[in-house]
């Protein structure tokens, strides 16, 4: 489904695990696979590449390191990387405050 989302101009790989272990079902994280391939469409507009892996992971003391929100345990990771026209450094320095859009003034919705 998701390449034909993205159109013929962007290059999708999958790489999914079968079996992941995460807590919440099936439907959360399709919802932020799909929420991930819209924005990265709009972030390529005249094309790209994107690529998304699935896995389990198993997190220790030791990886958690300074996140204290984190804790050792089991977790779905959930990778993503694109390859587009937008400075991707700029983007990841700020992709998970809440209402950050790479969409110029006036391009997204009222």
């Amino acid at each position: 489904m998701l390449p034909s989302l993205m159109g013929g101009n962007v290059d999708v790989r999958i790489f999914p695990t079968s079996g992941l272990s995460g807590k919440g079902g099936r439907g959360p994280i399709e919802q932020v696979i799909m929420n991930m391939a819209m924005n990265a469409r709009e972030a390529m507009p005249t094309g790209g590449k994107l690529t998304l892996e699935t896995s389990n992971v198993t997190l220790s003391q030791e990886s958690v390191g300074r996140h204290l929100e984190l804790k050792p345990g089991d977790y779905v990771m959930l990778a993503n990387h694109g390859h587009g026209h937008r400075d991707e450094r700029a983007v990841k320095r700020r992709v998970f405050e809440p209402f950050f859009t790479t969409k110029g003034v006036g391009e997204g919705p009222v």
